[in-house]
């Protein structure tokens, strides 16, 4: 399997939403984004790495909420 091949895959999904399961599925990150902040924060251990696939997936959406728009 090829790296790029799930990136693909997850654009390909990310494109047949509509724009309101975009706005909930973004407002869902970025939920997520600061829940996992704030456990850093706090010292809970959490994977950093995290933090930069959810930043991805975030710019994903914009971008294609961009080029539908």
């Amino acid at each position: 399997q090829h790296p790029g091949e799930t990136t693909m895959k997850k654009v390909n999904a990310i494109r047949e939403k509509k724009p309101e399961e975009l706005n909930l599925a973004e407002k869902g990150l970025r939920r997520e984004l600061g829940e996992l902040q704030l456990k850093h924060r706090m010292g809970v251990v959490v994977s950093t790495a995290q933090f930069g696939q959810i930043r991805k997936e975030i710019a994903r959406i914009l971008t294609i909420r961009k080029e539908k728009s």
